[in-house]
């Protein structure tokens, strides 16, 4: 997945989620991602607020469950 910022006006952050073969689901690298993202985000004293979308017609359809049980199976 890839996730992009954007910095609007008047101190609004987008971000946007870009995955759509797989409906934009987060694996667990794209979580990680997203967390560093958040993080930066919530510590910019310019940025007041976040508008989170997704590419085409879905926002998220959750976990990549592939990913997730490939990471049980490896004990990660």
């Amino acid at each position: 997945m890839t996730i992009t910022v954007e910095h609007l006006p008047n101190s609004v952050a987008l971000v946007t989620l870009s995955a759509e073969a797989s409906r934009n689901a987060f694996s667990l690298d794209s979580m990680e991602l997203m967390s560093e993202i958040f993080d930066d985000l919530l510590g910019n004293p310019s940025i007041r607020s976040i508008v989170m979308t997704g590419t085409g017609r879905f926002f998220c359809s959750g976990a990549d469950i592939e990913s997730f049980a490939s990471a049980i199976d490896d004990g990660t």
